[in-house]
């Protein structure tokens, strides 16, 4: 029996992106997610493995179990912060109150908080 043909062969089939696909789907239904949003998400996801590709965390198991997701994360939110913060300045000089900015800020700064929490610090 050839071994080495046989694996060859049935690694053509396997498709480590298209399985994380299926995870991602899955778990986007235990939380709920409506189509808008899990068409947006499919989007960057696909985005993120055209830019990144053989880098990207959905390419392949050893990526997805190496890569620094927590960190990043963090990155995103504190952009999020920023942009939060100047949309309320933006709104201080027009004198609109807009404690719907207040409430989501707060729990953005809470969530860069918590998920810092998750990092083993040395």
């Amino acid at each position: 029996m050839d071994y080495k043909t046989i694996m060859d062969e049935a690694k053509k089939e396997f498709s480590f992106p298209e399985i994380y696909e299926n995870a991602m789907n899955s778990k986007e239904a235990d939380y709920s997610i409506d189509v808008k949003l899990k068409t947006i998400l499919h989007d960057k996801r696909e985005f993120g493995l055209k830019k990144y590709g053989e880098h990207s965390f959905q390419a392949t198991l050893e990526n997805c179990m190496t890569s620094p997701t927590i960190e990043h994360a963090k990155e995103e939110l504190i952009d999020t912060i920023n942009y939060l913060l100047h949309e309320q300045y933006k709104n201080d000089i027009l004198c609109k109150p807009n404690d719907k900015i207040k409430t989501i800020l707060k729990n953005v700064i809470g969530m860069y908080y918590e998920l810092d929490k998750l990092i083993p610090h040395t």
